[in-house]
């Protein structure tokens, strides 16, 4: 028994990692992936009441399509709102 208590102790001891070398390295992307939706989300465009009353029926009608399994129409509703305002992130 006291061999396998040798065996695991010493297992455990060169798998364990000090904490300064990796920590830095699990940051990073974090840090990057918080940064990305941040600035993505100061991006605004500005559009006019027209356009966005547009935009929104658009959308709204092509989720009604989608939901009655109606996927030509969604698709074709989607499009317009894409040609509507091609920059705007609802689109």
């Amino acid at each position: 028994m006291k061999n396998l208590a040798e065996f695991y102790n010493l297992k455990c001891e060169k798998s364990v990692q000090p904490m300064g070398s990796t920590s830095h390295v699990k940051t990073i992307p974090i840090l990057l992936i918080a940064f990305l939706l941040i600035s993505g989300c100061e991006h605004k465009v500005k559009v006019d009441q027209v356009t966005y009353n547009q935009m929104v029926s658009h959308r709204n009608l092509g989720l009604a399509y989608l939901e009655e399994e109606r996927y030509s129409d969604a698709a074709n509703e989607f499009n317009m709102l894409v040609e509507t305002a091609p920059k705007e992130p609802l689109a």
